[in-house]
């Protein structure tokens, strides 16, 4: 009997639409696994929006199209991104609570600005990201100073900028931080 084994010549017995089929519904699979994951409290496994997002771009491609070279322009925000974020900001979860800075700003976020501390040890401790755009990175960063934080902005991974997060959502790893960065006044800042 012949030894089985993998290799990249193995071909499946479908055409190129079903692949893209049986690709997309994998990656539903491995997403809402992530997300059942996530609401039970367990370390999530599946697939994370960013992942997610990456699985479906590649099906989105045709054959003959050549790979992009540079991270696409980001994309403006989505209707069902948008409720997602107001729901995490209604129902804050174990590890994180999300909130708002109260810019009314329509932009997607193509950066984001952490707000972090020294030590212990090299990587020092993130406490939030405000999920921002070009126009409001300064504020962001006065923001997050302002609160007595280092302020490290960075490009915004790639399927944030398929699906980005609305400028000024704000994710904090601690009550303290939510409360430094949200939007706890009744004027908020433009």
């Amino acid at each position: 009997m012949p030894e089985a084994h993998f290799s990249p010549e193995i071909t499946l017995d479908v055409d190129v639409d079903e692949a893209r089929i049986l690709l997309r519904t994998w990656a539903a699979g491995q997403r809402n696994m992530w997300l059942r994951h996530e609401e039970e409290g367990v370390h999530p496994f599946g697939l994370d929006a960013e992942q997610h997002a990456a699985v479906l771009a590649l099906c989105e491609r045709r054959d003959e199209a050549p790979a992009p070279a540079a991270a696409p322009a980001t994309e403006p925000v989505k209707e069902s991104t948008r409720r997602y974020a107001e729901e995490l900001r209604e129902t804050p979860g174990k590890a994180s609570a999300d909130g708002h800075t109260g810019w009314e700003c329509t932009a997607g976020a193509s950066l984001i600005a952490d707000a972090t501390t020294p030590g212990p040890g090299r990587l020092g401790t993130m406490h939030a990201a405000i999920y921002t755009c070009p126009e409001h990175r300064a504020a962001a960063e006065e923001r997050i100073t302002g609160a007595g934080y280092n302020a490290e902005t960075r490009d915004a991974p790639p399927g944030h900028r398929w699906d980005p997060w609305p400028c000024g959502h704000l994710t904090a790893y601690k009550a303290e931080a939510l409360a430094a960065l949200g939007n706890t006044t009744a004027e908020a800042q433009r």
